[in-house]
């Protein structure tokens, strides 16, 4: 990734940070709902971020053919971990 300040390979001012923060919620909020995923947090953080990334720019060319099934994916996701919530809260 480019920095305008700093060049190329360095992060941004605060995106480690960011990213950190990130992780920390992610791996909590799945701790507090006994979710054991099965990919790290770390992956799913940076899915996400590219994801939306990508669908942000491709929506904005007009450009949105597979959008809908990307996002069915994600929506299933969440039901999953709904799912695993309910378990959780039952026992």
């Amino acid at each position: 990734m480019l920095c305008p300040r700093i060049g190329w390979g360095v992060p941004w001012p605060g995106a480690v940070p960011g990213r950190r923060i990130e992780i920390e919620a992610l791996t909590r909020h799945l701790a507090e709902r006994g979710i054991e995923p099965r990919i790290s947090p770390t992956i799913i953080s940076v899915l996400l971020v590219g994801i939306s990334g990508v669908l942000s720019r491709e929506a904005t060319l007009g450009l949105t053919l597979g959008h809908d099934e990307v996002e069915a994916l994600i929506e299933e996701a969440l039901r999953h971990f709904e799912a695993a919530k309910s378990r959780t809260h039952e026992t």
